[in-house]
């Protein structure tokens, strides 16, 4: 399994600036390419990458935020090739699906037509795409239909928590997948206990599971402007001690791990 992390930017600050990309990232097995959050660049920076197959499979988003779902639209469009071909699964919250609370679909009827599933993600629920199993997490956050994913390709299982704060219920089914890496969206630095992904969210999910390595990204506008990423990620690997990495736009990652492999998207292209 490969993970190109295409932005690693996150919130409203960060992405009405661009302070760091707000792309998402692609996941990419034997048999399949998934686009996980497409933020706005979402489009772009995956053609850039110049994957064969170029279009994705897939599309997982976790949540109706702009900075998650801004781009889930135009990627539907490459994925079935302008609408010729109906192929391909998003696969997303029912905000995202419907609209809900005051959320606006991410996409209309128009672009549901084109693909050739549509599927809404319900926390502790299963979903096959392609060599991909796919377990929707919960999440304590501000869009209540919002989910993370666990992807199992059957060597490697990727937990991605997307932005949540800390429950015991997302604590119960992270150590139930006991999963290979975590990508915790770490917005804020903060030690208190809160609705958004923080330390007190990665110090608690790590009390309970013990990944091979630790994934830091969609940093928010703090950690950016004072660029503690990667003295966050010191403080986190010295208190669990688990190699933990504060990544950067581009970044590729390849699972299992045995020894740090992030490389840049520029020296492809």
């Amino acid at each position: 399994m490969k993970i190109t992390f295409l932005g690693t930017g996150g919130g409203r600050f960060v992405m009405a600036k661009q302070m760091r990309r707000t792309a998402g990232f692609v996941v990419k097995t034997k048999e399949s390419l998934i686009h996980v959050d497409p933020g706005p660049g979402g489009l772009v920076y995956l053609n850039k990458l110049r994957l064969k197959p170029r279009r994705p499979d897939a599309i997982l988003v976790s949540h109706a935020h702009l900075d998650h779902s801004h781009d889930t639209a135009p990627l539907i469009e490459l994925m079935t090739d302008g609408g010729r071909m109906e192929r391909g699964t998003v696969l997303a919250s029912d905000s995202v699906v419907n609209g809900i609370d005051g959320f606006i679909p991410a996409f209309g009827d128009y672009h549901k037509n084109m693909v050739e599933r549509v599927l809404v993600s319900r926390p502790g629920k299963k979903y096959t795409i392609r060599d991909l199993e796919v377990t929707a997490t919960p999440t304590w956050h501000d869009d209540p239909t919002g989910t993370g994913f666990i992807l199992n390709d059957g060597e490697t299982i990727l937990a991605y928590l997307s932005d949540t704060g800390y429950t015991e219920e997302l604590g119960d089914a992270i150590e139930k997948a006991e999963p290979t890496a975590i990508i915790f969206n770490l917005i804020f630095d903060g030690e208190e206990r809160t609705s958004h992904t923080n330390l007190d969210t990665v110090r608690s999910i790590i009390q309970r599971v013990k990944p091979q390595v630790i994934l830091l990204q969609h940093f928010g506008a703090r950690i950016t402007m004072r660029r503690m990423e990667g003295f966050l990620a010191k403080k986190i690997e010295k208190e669990t001690g688990i190699e933990t990495i504060a990544l950067r736009d581009g970044d590729v990652v390849t699972l299992p791990w045995f020894e740090e492999r992030t490389r840049k998207i520029d020296e492809f292209i």
